[in-house]
């Protein structure tokens, strides 16, 4: 329903009756779950950061990051046994950009380990949390056929 003033046109959503826009321009106003989310993202502020060191698999994982109402920084970094990867990146009103990307050879394939471990830590706002996994605390994933299998195609 368009509405008629002195301010100019506003139009009215018919079901529950809020004004969609206003003015004689004509802009949509935001809604309450819009306004409810843009006041929550300009105020939200948190840090945190992860890490999963793998030597069954030959794999690393680290991931930082910051955010400080609209502005987010971070990092995160990988390697799958022929490369390390690390991407520093910054998301804010100018949307997400990659500032620096790192790749460097570190080998030819993954060096599939039984007899190694699993360290996971991460941290969020101060509060710490780190275990280890080992091979035994899966006993299914390792039976030796297996991993030879997997060490022959690596060499193929």
């Amino acid at each position: 329903m368009i509405i008629s003033g002195p301010a100019g046109d506003r139009v009215v959503d018919n079901d529950e009756g809020r004004v969609l826009t206003s003015g004689r321009g004509g802009h949509r106003l935001p809604t309450f779950d819009e306004e409810l989310f843009r006041r929550q993202a300009e105020e939200a502020n948190y840090s945190f950061e992860s890490s999963v060191s793998d030597t069954i698999n030959d794999s690393t994982h680290i991931r930082q990051e910051t955010r400080d109402g609209l502005k987010l920084t971070g990092v995160y970094s990988y390697t799958d046994g022929f490369f390390k990867r690390t991407v520093h990146y910054v998301a804010d009103e100018n949307g997400y950009r990659v500032l620096k990307e790192e790749s460097e050879p570190i080998g030819f394939g993954p060096k599939i380990n039984p007899a190694g471990h699993v360290d996971v830590s991460t941290n969020i706002g101060g509060n710490s949390l780190q275990y280890t996994i080992t091979a035994a605390d899966i006993p299914s994933l390792f039976e030796r056929n297996n991993v030879e299998q997997i060490n022959q195609r690596k060499a193929i």
